[in-house]
């Protein structure tokens, strides 16, 4: 910050001591010294980025000048050219709107293929490097050298620990790798949940993987709910607009499903503002990955939410006496290593067209979560009622498939009963073929008896309504 004063002060050089003896605003004055440090920004690398927020090039990359931090540098800059006080009390705010207006049309539109290290510039599509330039649109830069030789023996020593199973290992790489893509370039909707009990070494990787993406600089660490639920949400989405990565260590089990959450998760256009700030629409949402205990609630059953959770387990229980305190700081020291790991997932999720490996473990956690998450679900699991697809299905009435949902309720001192349209509803969500009959609606169902007897009546295909 103390670059740009200096560089203010010697761009205004000329307005020094000016209306250093005015009692009250003079706009010719104001007005000069708007246009001053408007023509030093167009002289200078500094951008407008959606939002109204001003960019700056810091030598290596661009960097926000968030609203207080520059009226500071407009405060510090005016003081040292001793204008006059009026201004400098007065004027600072005057002064920065006029910045934005004169440089509106120098926009800062994020370019993701380039990642700014100490030593170089990676353009992560060809992995050719380059030499730091104010030309790279980019506010991305990772605390390290980039080495492509730098290897993570630690790192995949303590991943193969905790998530024993390679093909697991394969699924959180490919993840991983994912925060590096362009999502306008490859669809990926899916939000990435690390499922255990505590000491299973879950958090430790998410704080490894957020540092050696660059940590709070690039990365975004906001709870779902405060993205979605919480009042003022926009605020914190404009936080996260144009960063690599949000990560939520610590997931809440508060429900945040919904119409937000599914736009932030499918990388869509959302409504953020920052603080005094005009409202615009965040078109650079990043994936999100939380660490949680248990599923988190949820009023959405639908495909449309279900499909957009991939969840891995983190089963193994590190004993307490075996927890190495400095293991993240050990972890740390192989950055460059761990992100040519990165850089391999992302390629994996490049080949498979944004689609993730398949794994057995994964698949059937998805499908208990779900059906533990809603009662209906519960019982058609545990009743074996299935959708019709490969299976031959039957006709059953939704009142008598509602009579059995009631005894299961009962059976199971459940008081939270759906109303019989709910239910019906609730099974047209879950891609249950419905039908009018004249007996009444009916489901086209695949129902395996529990036992000899244990039979609901099946309706003939033929007695239908013609509507």
């Amino acid at each position: 910050m103390q670059n740009l004063i200096t560089y203010f002060t010697e761009e205004l050089s000329p307005l020094r001591n000016i209306g250093n003896k005015d009692k009250k605003i003079d706009k010719d004055v104001e007005s000069q010294l708007s246009l001053g440090f408007v023509d030093a920004m167009l002289k200078k690398n500094f951008k407008i980025r959606e939002g109204g927020v001003i960019m700056a090039y810091n030598g290596r990359c661009y960097e926000m000048l968030k609203d207080k931090m520059f009226q500071n540098i407009v405060f510090q800059t005016l003081r040292q050219l001793e204008v006059g006080i009026v201004y400098i009390t007065n004027s600072i705010k005057v002064i920065t709107n006029n910045c934005l207006i004169g440089n509106v049309c120098n926009e800062f539109s994020l370019d993701k293929t380039y990642i700014c290290f100490e030593n170089v510039v990676l353009n992560i599509k060809t992995l050719e490097v380059l030499d730091h330039s104010p030309d790279i649109l980019t506010d991305f830069i990772m605390p390290y050298d980039y080495d492509p030789k730098a290897k993570c023996e630690k790192f995949l020593d303590f991943l193969s620990f905790v998530l024993p199973n390679p093909k697991m290992q394969r699924v959180l790489q490919e993840f991983s790798g994912a925060f590096l893509v362009d999502r306008k370039e490859l669809t990926i909707q899916i939000m990435c949940y690390l499922i255990g009990s505590g000491l299973n070494g879950k958090g430790v990787f998410m704080e490894t993987i957020f540092h050696t993406l660059g940590g709070e600089r690039n990365c975004g660490n906001f709870s779902m709910s405060s993205l979605t639920t919480e009042l003022h949400s926009e605020y914190y989405v404009a936080k996260i607009d144009g960063k690599i990565a949000n990560f939520d260590m610590d997931a809440s089990k508060s429900d945040t499903s919904g119409g937000t959450y599914k736009k932030l998760v499918a990388g869509e256009p959302v409504d953020a503002r920052f603080i005094r700030n005009e409202p615009f629409q965040a078109r650079h949402i990043p994936l999100f990955m939380a660490g949680v205990n248990e599923p988190p609630a949820t009023t959405d059953h639908t495909s449309g939410h279900t499909r957009r959770n991939l969840w891995i387990p983190f089963s193994v229980t590190i004993p307490a006496k075996n927890i190495d305190q400095r293991l993240l700081q050990k972890l740390l020291e192989e950055k460059s290593g761990i992100f040519n790991w990165l850089i391999q997932g992302k390629k994996f999720i490049e080949e498979q067209n944004g689609k993730f490996t398949e794994e057995e473990e994964i698949t059937e956690l998805a499908r208990r979560i779900k059906i533990e998450s809603n009662g209906i679900l519960m019982f058609l699991d545990e009743r074996k009622y299935v959708p019709q697809s490969d299976l031959v299905g039957s006709w059953l009435l939704l009142s008598d498939i509602y009579l059995d949902y009631i005894s299961y309720c009962e059976e199971n001192r459940n008081r939270n009963i759906f109303t019989k349209q709910n239910f019906g509803r609730f099974l047209t969500q879950q891609e249950y073929q419905k039908k009018n009959m004249t007996r009444g609606v009916a489901y086209c169902v695949y129902k395996a008896p529990e036992k000899e007897g244990d039979c609901i009546p099946m309706i003939d295909e033929d007695d239908d309504v013609p509507f």
